[in-house]
């Protein structure tokens, strides 16, 4: 199955790949803007939830289709991926620009700082088999490789913004 968060109308939705089948897998539970997200091995869907207009954010978790915050704060989550182990949650805040880690558990609390970027502001991430983190920085028209360790280690250069 294939995950598709539908903004605007505040829902997450399947699809079936072969059939192309879309089913409404959450809705009504009270997000604000779904974005990002990233499956576990165990099918635990964990789902970034900006309100832009406030400047917050919200992490969902969501098993078999029983959603729950497991984090509020005032940053703007956007970009979301786990650890190779599944033991970390990364997640980019748009607003400060910053990479975060959270020990993975029943709820978040006491985020660990990876990276800070300094200006240009980034969006999404994602993880590969080695721990490095990918981050698209949007405004600068690179993805940036970060160390599981956070050290900036190559700037790959896009053709768009």
């Amino acid at each position: 199955k294939m995950y598709v968060g539908d903004y605007t109308g505040h829902k997450i939705y399947t699809i079936d790949p072969q059939t192309k089948e879309m089913q409404t897998y959450i809705e009504n539970v009270g997000m604000s803007q779904p974005n990002d997200m990233v499956l576990s091995k165990e099918n635990v869907l964990y789902v970034t939830d900006p309100h832009w207009k406030k400047k917050t954010s919200r992490i969902w978790r969501v098993v078999a289709g029983k959603a729950e915050v497991i984090y509020e704060g005032p940053e703007i989550f956007n970009g979301i991926d786990l650890s190779p182990d599944e033991k970390s949650l990364y997640v980019g805040d748009s607003k400060s620009n910053k990479i975060w880690r959270f020990k993975v558990e029943q709820h978040l609390a006491h985020p660990q700082l990876v990276h800070h970027f300094k200006g240009f502001e980034i969006d999404g991430l994602k993880v590969d088999a080695q721990g490095f983190i990918y981050v698209a920085r949007i405004t600068k028209g690179t993805i940036a490789k970060i160390s599981p360790s956070g050290e900036l280690m190559q700037e790959i250069a896009l053709n768009g913004k």
